[in-house]
């Protein structure tokens, strides 16, 4: 690997960018990496959109560095500019190494790092819209991510079955392909807080999600307009910013008549998570988008929450049907209100039993400290450093039982 440096002037520490496409998710996704990283003695440069994160990040130690991307055109201009930003901000730095995550980071990010002798780990946190809704976008993305990914040390992906497609098509080099399971959830800060109501007449289902159409917003609404002719007393809320960039962003109007006519209560955004997920009994994500492992899931599971989602790619790498919740179809709201109506009428202890094997797969499998793990030993392995030990969680006080991986089946 080549180090770029300039002879009068000493490096203290290595170097890491973090590339991304908001730096929304930098600070809620990977906020222990960052802080870990800091901790370790890196000089840690966040690369990403400004927004109103820049605080919250730069309050951790690190360095934050705006840049311009147009995230859902596909923009020659744009583009060159994005590349030009990102060749200027690593020579300013001296960057070392090089963290990408989401399309045109990982592109981008892959190519110049590898003109500037730079060592990259590019990270797939799901394939999106592009292969959620395939069009002429997704045929031209593909040669590039071939080429730029091709340039990377390692590709990681948050999910086996995005890094059998992208093996199988060609995009990323097999024998660097990395199985890295999801972004990790802070078990210590979201603790267990079992509060699921004894009847359903006290129950309250949360959809928690960017609200976009992919997420399966509309058939959540569906589905608690069928819930409620039997279950009247029943709440089920509704969590999440609206992108108006989106191509399939709900409108706000939308979400409004939906409050009108009593089947939602809209809660708008939040940055405390914890809040809403202690007043819920289930968090349902009816989504059918190019998942990596769903954040909200994972937070979800580790407040020993019992969950409802689509049995689809990153979805079920979490949620085990009939052991921590129910997977329903996708784009299948009759079949979403069928597990609902399951859940409501499940005696109280079999559902408390769901929301226990929640948090025992959240601790043994997705706690942060073994994703962070992950990256220190990289980095280590990269640059001739010796990680300092993470303390990966015990066992948790709820013991998933071993070996029990149920598939989908209707009962009907």
């Amino acid at each position: 690997m080549k180090v770029m440096k300039n002879p009068n002037k000493e490096v203290t520490a290595p170097v890491i960018a973090l590339l991304s496409n908001t730096a929304w998710s930098m600070y809620n996704f990977r906020r222990g990496l960052l802080q870990t990283l800091v901790r370790e003695g890196y000089k840690v440069v966040v690369i990403a959109p400004e927004d109103k994160y820049r605080c919250n990040i730069e309050e951790l130690g690190c360095i934050f560095e705006p840049i311009a991307i147009n995230r859902y055109q596909a923009s020659p201009f744009d583009d060159w500019r994005y590349f030009r930003q990102l060749q200027r901000i690593f020579r300013a730095n001296e960057v070392q190494f090089v963290i990408s995550y989401t399309i045109k980071p990982n592109i981008y990010g892959s190519i110049i790092s590898y003109l500037m002798g730079i060592t990259v780990i590019a990270v797939v946190t799901g394939l999106g819209q592009l292969f959620t809704n395939p069009s002429w976008k997704t045929q031209l993305i593909k040669p590039f991510y071939r080429f730029a990914l091709g340039k990377a040390h390692q590709i990681w992906f948050l999910n086996k079955e995005d890094l059998t497609i992208f093996n199988d098509m060609g995009l990323a080099p097999a024998h660097k392909s990395v199985y890295l399971p999801s972004e990790g959830v802070d078990t210590t800060f979201l603790t267990t807080n079992y509060v699921n109501g004894k009847s359903p007449d006290h129950f309250t289902f949360l959809f928690a999600g960017r609200l976009m159409e992919e997420k399966g917003v509309r058939d959540y609404v569906v589905a608690a307009g069928m819930l409620r002719k039997k279950f009247p007393n029943v709440t089920f809320e509704m969590l999440g910013f609206i992108e108006s960039d989106y191509p399939t962003a709900i409108r706000r109007e939308e979400i409004m008549e939906w409050q009108e006519q009593g089947l939602i209560r809209f809660r708008g955004a939040t940055d405390d998570i914890k809040a809403h997920l202690q007043q819920s009994d289930c968090l349902v994500l009816p989504t059918y988008y190019r998942e990596g492992a769903p954040k909200i899931l994972l937070e979800a599971a580790s407040m020993e929450k019992t969950i409802i989602t689509t049995d689809n790619v990153g979805c079920r790498d979490i949620v085990q049907h009939g052991v921590n919740g129910y997977l329903c179809k996708i784009k299948n709201p009759e079949d979403l209100a069928f597990w609902m109506e399951q859940l409501l009428t499940l005696p109280y202890e079999e559902r408390r039993m769901m929301g226990q094997r929640s948090r025992a797969i959240a601790v043994q499998l997705f706690d942060e400290k073994i994703i962070v793990n992950r990256y220190t030993h990289a980095l280590a392995a990269c640059l001739g450093r010796e990680p300092a030990p993470v303390a990966i969680p015990e066992t948790p006080e709820y013991v998933l039982l071993k070996g029990k991986q149920l598939t989908y089946v209707n009962p009907r």
